[in-house]
């Protein structure tokens, strides 16, 4: 934690266990081109889909979440975990094109399953608008997150460990997608 805290200039910070880590730290991604659309193949203990998608990542980015993903698994390790450590950033292709997992929450509130992610959606002449779904729209937002889209990322990272996989997901607090038109 000390060496993100320096990396990112944060200032002294008290020192917390692993379990109780949630690095709040907000990165911007600039125009990540979407390579594959919106999964919804997986689901959580009440079936709900877990949504994600994947992304392309800038060297700028990796060299961050590589150097993250570095020290969480440090961490893990030294607070006994044994869990297999995934990292943050994926090779992809023959070529191993780093690409990033972006996680989308979704929440059950009063009935009504939503996507936590606050979604916007930027126009050719800069304009930005929000995308307001009542209820989990998931073939609308597959629509709308499909491959060769571009978007910005605001995300934090949220640490697991679960069924002997461990790592750090990065979980979307707001996207900003580039419309086509």
């Amino acid at each position: 934690m000390a060496t993100l805290v320096n990396y990112f200039g944060i200032g002294k910070q008290s020192h917390r266990s692993l379990d109780d880590v949630h690095m709040n730290l907000e990165v911007l991604k600039y125009c990540a081109t979407v390579l594959f659309g919106v999964s919804t193949k997986f689901v959580d203990n009440f079936g709900r889909p877990r949504l994600n998608f994947v992304v392309d990542a800038s060297p700028s980015l990796c060299r961050v979440l590589d150097q993250c993903d570095k020290i969480a698994q440090k961490f893990s390790v030294e607070s006994g975990s044994k869990s297999e450590w995934r990292h943050v950033v994926i090779k992809f292709g023959k070529y191993n094109y780093p690409t990033i997992r972006v996680h989308m929450p979704i929440m059950f509130n009063g009935g009504i399953e939503q996507i936590m992610t606050e979604l916007c959606q930027r126009d050719c002449s800069g304009s930005t608008q929000k995308v307001v779904f009542i209820g989990l729209e998931t073939a609308e937002l597959i629509n709308l997150i499909r491959p060769g889209t571009l978007v910005d990322a605001f995300f934090s990272f949220g640490s697991y460990d679960y069924q002997g996989s461990a790592g750090i997901r990065l979980v979307a607090k707001k996207l900003i997608i580039y419309s086509e038109e």
